[in-house]
């Protein structure tokens, strides 16, 4: 350090000399020539007294007492991370300056950036050095904040010169707290067998043993120094320390890899979800990936794939509105003390035609679909679920009369739901009249009267124009024809309306493409093992082969993705137990209501996409039914 040559470089002398004053012996007496310089009416002259002082305090400064070469041989601090050494300078500031700042919100300024995370994360997630120096400052406000060293001048300079403190600080003052350290290996939740087989597994894991190395010597100061094999322990290397030659990330042991398997096989062992097994895990054990181990394992795990949860509702995907009335209509069979009934309705309008069957053949139906296409005209498309109407003589007449039958999904009755919601409406209908002995078609006259939900028309005005005369006085001008003209716009509002409100909490399923390994839920059975074999033309449908060998139609969402192998689909057998369907009378019943005391069983609808054949009893002759003639078996 050059003299000073003027007052400036006097008071810059000064400062720094009251900085180091508690290390200077009688540092008043040694400087009196120097500050009598900053005196005003002393004039700035650089004497040969004012020499002698200067040489004074360097020899003072740089004598052994203060400064000392670094001694590598001695044990104390010779093994700490970079980490440890900059809390350590914390901890050493604070107790020194404890009289100033206990009990006050103090800000420290280090430029080491990881202390400013380690400091807001839990005690048990540091290593022990770092818990017991972390402790010592549990008394005191502090808030860490990240400065570049560049911008701390003096703590910068200074550190390259410390002095040792007049009274040694040790990190082991307090004892019982070693007892804590030492407890992390006796508080493990396992045997002694079990203890000492992860002690002899570390030891063998190459891994395992160069990162126990690194820890004891310290990380380099860089990644890309470190061994490839460690590199992804660098991101937790502050947290990571070794204990009775087990290696812990704070208060959780890291797992050999020759004993991963079995510890995640432990883990699930009671096929807890995947958010519980993570959380089981995260609390006493690490390995890198771990997190992703569990998912993989949980997602191929066939016992909980098979009672996995329905999957979430998809964003509806609602029917468009007709441009004109009858040009789209839905239909569905519903039981109704122990009779089939035929329902019809008109998708624009929500017009429904209602018909009592003596059977539920297709025959029957095709009869008293004609007259309502008398009456209403031959609509384009007819909107039902597949049986009777996806039978060979349910398409000829189709064919005959010019019109498209549009089968629903199985097991997805919301494909349908303008049908489904119409005979909901109708049954409770039905109830009432039945209770009260009126006449069901006054009902449905009252109905097909009353106003859409949404609308000012009714589904007569939306269908015919006009409203019909019924029990309730009404006039003349009433009862006249009037076209409404802005019913279509007001239909589109009110199904995006629907949509809106339906789609709060839906989540989109993702796609599926043929060979993928899915489950699938037959009726209310579990989840069982299928693939997907083709993609139906149907907006979400897809063909589906189960292990059996029979080939299914279902909607996504009752479809689960698997990460389980594809399942080896056997030959199609002759004598194999169809799949009961949903009887209609429950799957056409709104949720909540029950059927009628004293109903008889009604016969389920048979479903035309599973192509089975019925278990006979094995002294009768077993033949496919003609029906089934149109459809391909597997």
């Amino acid at each position: 350090m050059p003299e000073p040559q003027s007052k400036e470089d006097v008071r810059r002398l000064i400062g720094m000399l009251n900085y180091l004053s508690p290390y200077i012996p009688n540092m008043s007496a040694v400087t009196a020539p120097i500050r009598d310089l900053l005196k005003k009416e002393t004039q700035f002259s650089w004497l040969p007294e004012h020499e002698r002082a200067f040489q004074t305090v360097k020899q003072i400064l740089s004598a052994e007492l203060l400064l000392k070469l670094y001694d590598e041989s001695k044990k104390t601090e010779q093994r700490w991370f970079q980490i440890e050494k900059e809390l350590l300078a914390i901890v050493f500031a604070a107790e020194r300056f404890h009289q100033y700042i206990y009990g006050k919100e103090v800000e420290v300024e280090s430029d080491h950036k990881p202390l400013e995370t380690i400091l807001k994360k839990p005690i048990e997630n540091a290593s022990p050095r770092l818990q017991l120096m972390l402790l010592r400052l549990l008394r005191y406000k502090l808030d860490v904040k990240y400065v570049p060293g560049t911008k701390l001048y003096i703590a910068d300079a200074l550190s390259r010169a410390y002095s040792a403190p007049e009274t040694a600080h040790s990190v082991t003052e307090i004892p019982e707290m070693e007892l804590r350290i030492h407890g992390l290996v006796m508080s493990l939740p396992m045997s002694e067998m079990r203890l000492t087989q992860l002690k002899e597994a570390t030891k063998e894991d190459e891994t395992l043993c160069r990162l126990k190395a690194t820890i004891e010597k310290g990380w380099p100061a860089r990644r890309k120094s470190a061994e490839p094999s460690i590199r992804q322990y660098w991101g937790i290397r502050d947290e990571l320390h070794v204990a009775e030659h087990l290696i812990f990330k704070g208060e959780r042991v890291v797992i050999p890899s020759c004993m991963r398997a079995d510890v995640l096989k432990k883990v699930h062992e009671m096929h807890l979800g995947i958010e519980k097994c993570k959380a089981r895990a995260r609390a006493s054990m690490y390995w890198p990936g771990m997190t992703n181990d569990i998912e993989e394992m949980i997602t191929k795990c066939p016992t909980c794939a098979k009672f996995k949860p329905r999957n979430k509702k998809e964003p509806l995907m609602p029917h468009d509105v007709p441009d004109r009335p009858w040009s789209e209509i839905g239909a569905d069979i519903f039981f109704f003390g122990g009779r089939p009934h035929l329902v019809v309705v008109e998708y624009f309008s929500k017009y429904p035609e209602v018909c009592r069957l003596q059977t539920s053949t297709a025959s029957c139906v095709i009869e008293h679909l004609k007259p309502i296409y008398a009456r209403h005209g031959i609509p384009d498309i007819l909107v039902a679920d597949n049986m009777p109407f996806a039978s060979s003589e349910m398409r000829t007449f189709a064919a005959e009369w010019d019109f498209e039958i549009k089968p629903s999904s199985p097991e997805y009755r919301q494909s349908n739901g303008q049908s489904e919601r119409m005979i909901g409406t109708v049954k409770q209908l039905m109830r009432k009249a039945l209770e009260e002995s009126k006449d069901i078609h006054l009902a449905l006259l009252e109905y097909r009267n009353t106003p859409v939900a949404g609308l000012k028309y009714s589904p007569a005005q939306l269908l015919m124009s006009r409203m019909l005369k019924d029990k309730i006085p009404v006039t003349s001008e009433l009862l006249a024809p009037k076209v409404a003209e802005d019913a279509y716009r007001a239909l589109k509002a009110r199904q995006r309306k629907q949509k809106a409100y339906y789609d709060r909490g839906t989540k989109p399923l993702s796609k599926l493409n043929v060979g993928d390994s899915v489950r699938v839920r037959l009726g209310r059975r579990d989840w069982t093992p299928a693939v997907v074999t083709q993609l139906h033309s149907a907006p979400r449908s897809y063909l589906v082969t189960t292990e059996n060998g029979r080939v299914y139609r279902w909607n996504r969402r009752v479809i689960n993705s698997s990460a389980e192998p594809p399942p080896v689909v056997l030959a199609a057998q002759e004598e194999t137990p169809a799949v009961p369907n949903v009887p209609g009378s429950q799957a056409s019943t709104p949720v909540g209501l029950t059927q009628q005391e004293g109903t008889p069983q009604q016969p389920s609808l048979p479903d035309p996409e599973v192509q089975t054949t019925p278990v006979r009893a094995s002294t009768r002759l077993r033949r496919q039914p003609l029906w089934m003639a149109d459809y391909v078996t597997p």
